[in-house]
């Protein structure tokens, strides 16, 4: 029997990237042949994966040969984890395909080298962009080209989402939307709720998880920890990506065609508990003063240091006039330039990493530390691509929380968007 599993979920950021690497390294180091299919535009998987060329889309599209380089295999063992990157160039896709589509020499090309690429594996793994539907051209062009090659594969879906509960919730109703679409062949297998930010949200999580596999006809429910080895790892090489734990039982019941079960399964070997997010949004101009003061009260405990991130000086004065005892980290003119500069999702976790790593470096000294970010209209990557703020947002955040145990309050202007991407993020919401 041949496999084809789908990671899908409603967001970037949420870890279906790292999932999908994860499971198909946990297959391979079975004895299994597994390919990864990079579908996600940002091309996460095949930037860890040690792939830095184009896909073979944007290749066909550009008139470029070398398909070779869209494409790496490795060993481990008897087992193999190859990783086609199909897309992952960023959103210029849709102009590629319509290029590709349209023009028969080049249709017929992309035939081909598909029937090259995907001969010989026994499980398939696609990694997917958010939100994405049979309506999508992406979707449509890929699925066509997959089943002319791999005609009768048992097909295979796992939901992934945080541990918001906005998103798990969005999540929920995306796979209800999916699974009852028609044009879809196959079975939701899992659903996980991934990066659990703290030990205290368990118990919710595990019911959220029995209504899941109980009401949608989903066979598993998994919460994973926001393991620090995983933070660690997963942005360097898939060679060091750790396995976990809940990822080596979800592979031994695809090997062993469990499908009919139905459980929940939450590690006892956990992360540890980590503190919480809060994001304040306010109108333009606000100071946030007495959000600021509202959450400092109830998030930290007494002897906690203060820890103010900024970017003007203003919100620093008006502090200091408050009495608020804090230690004050100015963020550099060189960073604020460099936010401008973004054009890979390689410059995005570089710069995010860079940021957490310095804050983190100047607080180390610090018992229980709040670290307050003002704001986070100013620090986030001036970029269009949702993704990529998406990445950039989960990396920092993460990196933050993988090094020290710390409590962040975001604060962000209500400027068009910008504080929709942060908000999955986020524990708290308090509107001002």
């Amino acid at each position: 029997m041949v496999y084809r599993v789908s990671i899908l979920g409603v967001k970037g950021g949420v870890g279906k990237s790292t999932i999908a690497l994860s499971l198909g390294k946990a297959l391979a180091l079975k004895g299994k042949k597994v390919l990864l299919i990079e579908r996600d535009m940002v091309g996460y998987a095949s930037f860890a994966f040690g792939i830095k060329r184009k896909g073979i889309l944007a290749k066909l599209a550009d008139g470029e040969e070398h398909f070779e380089e869209s494409f790496k295999k490795l060993s481990f063992g008897d087992g193999e984890l190859s990783l086609l990157k199909f897309y992952g160039d960023g959103e210029r896709v849709y102009d590629d395909l319509k290029k590709v589509m349209s023009d028969i020499s080049l249709r017929e090309k992309l035939s081909i080298l598909a029937s090259k690429f995907l001969y010989g594996y026994e499980y398939y793994i696609t990694d997917n962009p958010p939100l994405i539907s049979y309506n999508d051209l992406t979707l449509k062009v890929e699925l066509d080209l997959f089943y002319s090659n791999v005609p009768n594969p048992k097909v295979l879906r796992i939901y992934v989402s945080s541990a918001s509960r906005n998103i798990i919730n969005s999540t929920i109703d995306y796979l209800k939307s999916f699974e009852s679409d028609v044009n879809y062949r196959g079975t939701p297998l899992a659903f996980i709720v991934n990066m659990v930010p703290s030990l205290d949200e368990v118990e919710r999580i595990r019911q959220e998880l029995r209504e899941v596999i109980t009401k949608l006809g989903v066979s598993y429910g998994i919460a994973i920890p926001l393991y620090r080895e995983i933070m660690e790892k997963s942005q360097e090489n898939i060679l060091d990506l750790p396995v976990v734990d809940e990822i080596n039982y979800l592979a031994d019941n695809i090997i062993k065609e469990r499908f009919e079960e139905k459980a929940v399964y939450i590690s006892t070997q956990g992360g540890e508990a980590l503190s919480g997010v809060t994001l304040i949004t306010q109108e333009p101009g606000g100071n946030g003063i007495l959000a600021i003061m509202n959450s400092i009260n109830k998030a930290v405990v007494e002897g906690s240091h203060v820890v103010v991130v900024y970017t003007k000086e203003k919100i620093t004065e008006i502090l200091r006039s408050n009495g608020i005892k804090f230690v004050g980290i100015s963020i550099l003119p060189k960073y604020k330039e460099e936010r401008f500069k973004m054009k890979t999702i390689a410059d995005v976790l570089k710069l995010a990493h860079r940021l957490a790593n310095d804050i983190v470096y100047k607080i180390q000294d610090l018992d229980n530390p709040v670290i307050i970010v003002h704001r986070t209209n100013d620090i986030s990557p001036a970029v269009d691509n949702t993704a990529y703020l998406d990445e950039f947002w989960n990396s920092f955040i993460n990196s933050m929380r993988n090094k020290r145990s710390v409590k962040i309050v975001l604060i962000c202007d209500k400027i068009k968007d910008e504080c929709d991407v942060i908000k999955s993020y986020a524990d708290k919401i308090i509107e001002v």
